[in-house]
């Protein structure tokens, strides 16, 4: 009868180690421009507790990353249950272009009846935004009474600093405008004008094309201040003339005598 109650108890405690716990790696979420975005981990429990049918099983867990980072809690199967559990770890979405946040739930502290086969899960919130410069159209038309062409820059995502393009190559003599536009986090998606405005002379010379320079921009955003003069396109202003050839003469009339009056 003892040698009966020694295998039966060594049995049973191979069952109770053969319950194992584990967690995925979920797949990878883009974190969005706004709200909140989840990453849902599972828990499971290959196979139920047969020879303890009535206990359930619970593993401590603890969050690294996201909004929830650095807390924790307990996963618990019912008894006689391997129901999956699940675990949320969310973050906010935004507009500012960063880098993947890494998260992860690390399990511990299984109850007796079970044991820990894997025990740290990972994902990532990926980021989504992008960095450029844009200016639409890139085209204008002013002409010598003052006309004036407007050229709209936006930004790829929201900058955590304000960035400055310098603007240059004005005919000093066909038009004028701003030497630089700035763009913050209250309009990098809005978009800031630059208007050119032509100017007049007296000469005939056609209509003048000429081109308009962005150079390198700068910025304490690191990202966008890496950017280059080649990264946004140079703008192509043309000035309409107003002024014709010709000789002109006033009054076309006049009056003299024979006394030598002269008109």
């Amino acid at each position: 009868m003892g040698r009966f109650m020694i295998g039966l108890a060594l049995l049973c405690a191979t069952w109770v180690q053969s319950q194992q716990i584990s967690i995925d790696d979920p797949t990878d979420v883009n974190e969005g421009d706004a709200g909140t975005a989840t990453i849902t981990f599972s828990v499971t429990l290959d196979q139920a507790d047969i020879v303890f049918p009535f206990d359930a099983v619970t593993v401590q867990y603890i969050i690294s990353g996201g909004n929830e980072n650095g807390t924790g809690g307990t996963v618990t199967f019912p008894a006689g249950l391997t129901t999956t559990q699940f675990i949320d770890v969310t973050t906010n979405g935004d507009s500012v272009f960063e880098a993947d946040e890494g998260v992860g739930v690390t399990l511990f502290s299984a109850s007796a009846n079970a044991s820990i086969l894997k025990a740290t899960g990972s994902s990532s919130f990926l980021n989504d935004d992008t960095v450029g410069i844009n200016v639409t159209p890139t085209t204008g038309t002013t002409d010598e009474t003052g006309g004036q062409a407007t050229f709209t820059f936006t930004l790829d995502s929201e900058p955590t600093a304000a960035v400055t393009i310098p603007i240059t190559g004005y005919d000093g003599s066909e038009g004028s405008g701003a030497a630089s536009v700035e763009l913050d986090n209250t309009n990098w998606d809005t978009g800031v004008d630059l208007v050119v405005t032509g100017l007049d002379d007296a000469i005939v010379d056609g209509n003048v094309d000429y081109t308009l320079t962005t150079g390198d921009p700068t910025s304490g955003d690191a990202n966008y201040d890496a950017l280059g003069a080649g990264d946004v396109d140079d703008l192509t202003v043309t000035n309409n003339d107003d002024d014709a050839v010709g000789i002109n003469v006033t009054p076309t009339t006049g009056t003299t005598d024979e006394t030598g009056g002269q008109a």
